[in-house]
């Protein structure tokens, strides 16, 4: 028997992930209208939601915790709001777009037991990833809008804001140059 216990070095989120979580989706449904849209945070929640609550937001630098992505995320959806209603602009495309930016992160890296990168991840990067989680959750539903669909992944591709940085586009659209 061990003199140790590991529980001792499993880490617990410094906030309540639930509620966040919770939270997080009560904004979708009162500032998202589009029945497609609604249904895409519906899939991604019941597919999604117990590892992207509790996933890092990074490796390191920002949001590099536990609970760090849904913090980051959610931070970026409320300012999604506050900017769509100044600017005017596509309020449902821009949430929906913060929710999905950095999804592929939940497979870019994996901390369990240690921080490291996943094949995908080095590979493909959490962009492409993510791109990929998200036409797997569009195509669930029947007559998705094709510009709809072009105008997410266009969020999603561009957040970088440069290919410098790891955008394979850069930002072309008043809602890019938002979340960007």
């Amino acid at each position: 028997e061990s003199e140790y216990d590991l529980a001792d070095f499993v880490e617990e989120e410094g906030f309540d992930t639930v509620k966040m979580y919770d939270e997080m989706m009560a904004l979708v449904k009162e500032h998202v209208t589009n029945p497609y849209l609604l249904k895409l945070a519906e899939l991604f929640s019941d597919k999604y939601r117990e590892r992207f609550r509790v996933h890092y937001g990074a490796q390191k630098v920002h949001h590099a915790y536990l609970g760090g992505l849904m913090e980051h995320t959610f931070s970026i959806m409320k300012l999604a709001v506050i900017c769509a209603d100044h600017y005017r602009l596509d309020k449902d495309l821009l949430v929906i777009g913060a929710l999905f930016h950095d999804i592929g992160k939940m497979f870019e890296f994996r901390t369990n037991p240690a921080l490291e990168t996943t094949m995908a991840g080095g590979l493909l990067g959490h962009i492409m990833i993510g791109t990929t989680m998200f036409q797997q959750l569009k195509n669930q539903i029947p007559d998705f809008p094709k510009d709809l669909e072009y105008k997410i992944q266009h969020l999603m591709i561009s957040h970088h804001g440069e290919k410098e940085y790891g955008s394979p586009e850069i930002p072309k659209t008043a809602e890019a140059f938002v979340l960007h």
